[in-house]
């Protein structure tokens, strides 16, 4: 059975979430900064009466700080409970992979990995974000 996949770019790379974790895709807008927040927390965002860390993917994944542009877009995910948004540069339409497709990274692991595997679709390298680690990384810098 293939998963269904929702893939985002960030710069000139691929990274990809479990699409039945996203709730919805939106155009960027200005938002409001927080004093004293973790770096990677770009501004919150209102969402259905709620306030959402918006969380800045290219500098969360080592690439550098975003500079948020009306060419961004940010991804609504539901988390159990909880929703956070993703900045990243553009989203891709859904792809759907078999699940044999999606590679360990080698090496040694964390004991949460951010990436917790690479999809290989012709020429196309797509890194897997793992969602649960990300959320349990903002929780614990929030705090």
């Amino acid at each position: 059975m293939s998963k269904e996949l929702t893939v985002f770019v960030i710069g000139e790379r691929e990274f990809a979430i479990d699409s039945h974790a996203v709730c919805d895709v939106r155009d960027w807008a200005p938002a409001m900064t927080l004093p004293h927040r973790p770096r990677h927390i770009q501004s919150v965002i209102p969402v259905d009466g709620l306030v959402v860390p918006l969380i800045d993917m290219s500098l969360k994944l080592g690439l550098g700080r975003a500079d948020p542009c009306k060419r961004h877009a940010v991804v609504l995910v539901r988390l159990g409970s909880r929703v956070i948004a993703l900045l990243v540069d553009e989203v891709q339409p859904p792809i759907a992979v078999e699940p044999a497709r999606l590679q360990p990274v080698a090496g040694p692991a964390p004991e949460k990995p951010l990436i917790s595997g690479v999809v290989t679709l012709d020429e196309r390298m797509i890194c897997f974000v793992e969602l649960n680690a990300l959320s349990g990384n903002v929780e614990s810098e929030a705090a």
